[in-house]
């Protein structure tokens, strides 16, 4: 998952450390061209370490890259691929959202576009409620990604197996409902803890209802989709759902820039970039709104303040300031919501909401 991968790289502290940034395509033929355009990434960044380096000095970075030269199987790509590379690490992660192709050579990994898969709002959940198994989808906007196979998913019903007398007494039967779904709920809760994202819950009304009763934490659910779906394919689940989830995505929205509203009339905000680092090393930020597209090279001075650059490339530069500025964030407690490109023209594309 991605999650994993970032999780293994966030702290990877060498230099040189590449990042291969590749857009890629799922469907043939288009993804034949995938190789080609590896293959070049992979020559740009070998000529740029050997501008710097000897061959001796970058074996292990040149070693780990050379396993993506070739046998790389593009029939698996999703919108991107990113190769991360150092004297110790040789990783990748496919990612279903769109990325700038570029080299990025630093002393950490750019981790900008994993965070914003993992966070965009277009990345959900569908929780497909059934009396006797729940399925569990993770999607990007119209597209699925995977069904999870994991953390106790799909979770089968074996409360109605162990009394038969029960099963067909009416009262007795929907609260046997009842206690599978607060299990359900009680699963995907300890999910959504390791994996954050919003979900969608789909099925017919009787179950949609009895989850929403037992439900210890609504605020996870972004929409609901009141329709049998249990026969269909995890590329219909997510046609179906989608709609629900773009209206879900859009009230989130709203709700941020609500928010950010009052925080401008109560003096609680930041939009400045320096003021935003300090705010969120201090603590003080609650909500994050960036914009979906928004990147910006830096310095990071002596004095923890930001020099913002124009070529991501120099030396010392870090690729992405924004991409720092989230981490850090989403560790001190804070969320991150993201915004249609164009949604915080008046904020210099990113604002911070404080907590006080």
């Amino acid at each position: 998952m991605i999650e994993d991968v970032l999780k293994e790289i966030k702290d990877e502290l060498e230099y040189p450390s590449v990042t291969l940034l590749l857009q890629t395509h799922r469907t043939h033929p288009e993804n034949k061209k995938d190789h080609t355009k590896l293959r070049n990434l992979l020559k740009e960044a070998e000529s740029r370490l050997l501008e710097d380096f000897n061959k001796r000095e970058i074996a292990g970075v040149l070693e780990n890259l050379s396993k993506y030269q070739d046998g790389f199987d593009h029939n698996l790509n999703l919108e991107s691929l990113v190769i991360f590379a150092n004297s110790r690490v040789g990783k990748h992660v496919r990612l279903p959202v769109e990325v700038e192709s570029r080299v990025v050579i630093d002393k950490t990994f750019a981790t900008r576009d994993l965070v914003r898969a993992l966070h965009k709002s277009e990345h959900y959940y569908i929780l497909r409620l059934s009396q006797n198994t729940v399925h569990l989808f993770e999607a990007y906007s119209d597209r699925p990604v995977r069904e999870i196979n994991s953390d106790g998913f799909p979770m089968e019903n074996n409360l109605y197996n162990t009394d038969t007398l029960k099963r067909s007494m009416a009262e007795k039967q929907d609260n046997m409902s009842r206690e599978f779904f607060n299990r359900v709920d009680k699963a995907f809760q300890e999910f959504h803890k390791k994996h954050p994202a919003d979900a969608i819950i789909a099925g017919v009304d009787r179950n949609l209802s009895f989850f929403n009763e037992v439900s210890d934490n609504k605020s996870m659910i972004i929409g609901e989709l009141n329709k049998n779906i249990d026969h269909l394919s995890a590329y219909q689940v997510v046609k179906e759902a989608w709609p629900a989830a773009q209206q879900g995505i859009k009230r989130r929205r709203e709700e941020a820039l609500d928010k950010l509203g009052q925080a401008i009339g109560q003096n609680k905000f930041a939009t400045d970039l320096n003021d935003i680092w300090k705010m969120i090393h201090h603590g003080r930020g609650d909500v994050l709104l960036v914009e979906n597209d928004f990147f910006q090279p830096a310095r990071i001075t002596d004095d923890n303040r930001l020099k913002l650059e124009e070529d991501q490339t120099e030396t010392g530069v870090i690729d992405d300031i924004i991409d720092e500025m989230i981490e850090k964030h989403l560790s001190m407690g804070g969320s991150v919501t993201f915004m249609e490109n164009g949604q915080l023209s008046d904020h210099q594309r990113i604002a911070l909401v404080l907590r006080y």
